[in-house]
């Protein structure tokens, strides 16, 4: 009866490590996927007296969001997809970086990267 109850425990305990090891190793939150990465985002606008670099930031997220869309899913839910707020593209964004800015004949040009959290983007779609 006791190597019985043994034998159990000791099943049970190899579940249980097979199991947290699974979940270790197949979890997304170590992924670094690159598809969720956006990078060489080109954008240029004109420097006049109502210019504002926060639109110019808030036209290049909407860009990534645009191309995170085209590299995740099927062309035939891309355009469901397509249209929606800044306010929710900028929920799902983890971080993004300015490569490169510069003014040239009143023209101010920025290169972007973004980064989009995979689990947020997953619960969204």
């Amino acid at each position: 009866m006791k190597n019985k109850v043994l034998s159990i425990k000791s099943t049970l305990y190899l579940i249980i490590l097979i199991l947290a090891l699974l979940k270790i190793f197949f979890s997304t939150t170590f992924s670094h996927a690159k598809s969720f990465d956006i990078k060489n985002i080109e954008i240029s606008k004109k420097f006049n007296m109502d210019f504002q670099k926060t639109d110019v930031l808030n036209e290049g997220f909407k860009i990534a969001y645009r191309q995170l869309i085209f590299n995740i899913t099927k062309s035939k839910d891309q355009f469901k997809l397509k249209d929606l707020s800044l306010i929710d593209i900028k929920t799902m964004i983890d971080n993004f970086s300015i490569k490169e800015e510069k003014f040239i004949d009143n023209i101010y040009y920025v290169n972007l990267d973004v980064s989009f959290n995979k689990k947020k983007i997953f619960s969204f779609l």
